[in-house]
């Protein structure tokens, strides 16, 4: 029964280093924003679904996630650095320049809102349109 569990489970997703499965947005922003790296593996979730996502992780160790337009869902640097500033949001990029000119963006996850984690661990919300909503921690 485990056995059965672990190979259905396996089905779920795909894994390459071929970029070329990735939407044509979600290549665009790998190639504006993270120029100096290359891509070391793609995790296609749910491949054969229209709502499949996908898990990139770069040569730096980054971690970008896209859904199946290549809109982007997650930028993930805890292991690898900072954020680059210009794939964050301009109105979120001002509102961090003027209050938190000292730290970078560690991680920064788009849903219904905005959600950063600055690299001093603390936490803010934004709304989709930039407005700042609230410190998490």
């Amino acid at each position: 029964m485990a056995v059965a569990c672990i190979l259905m489970a396996s089905c779920d997703h795909q894994v390459t280093k071929d970029n070329s499965v990735l939407p044509v947005n979600a290549r665009e922003i790998i190639s504006s924003h993270f120029p100096h790296t290359t891509v070391a593996s793609i995790r296609i979730e749910d491949p054969n679904e229209v709502d499949k996502e996908f898990d990139v992780t770069l040569s730096d160790g980054s971690r970008i996630e896209f859904n199946a337009f290549g809109d982007l869902i997650e930028v993930n640097c805890i292991k690898s650095g900072i954020v680059p500033i210009s794939v964050i949001p301009h109105p979120v990029r001002a509102y961090l320049e003027a209050n938190y000119p000292e730290h970078g963006v560690v991680k920064m996850e788009l849903d219904d809102d905005i959600d950063i984690r600055l690299d001093n661990g603390r936490e803010l919300e934004f709304t989709r349109s930039g407005e700042f909503i609230k410190i998490d921690r």
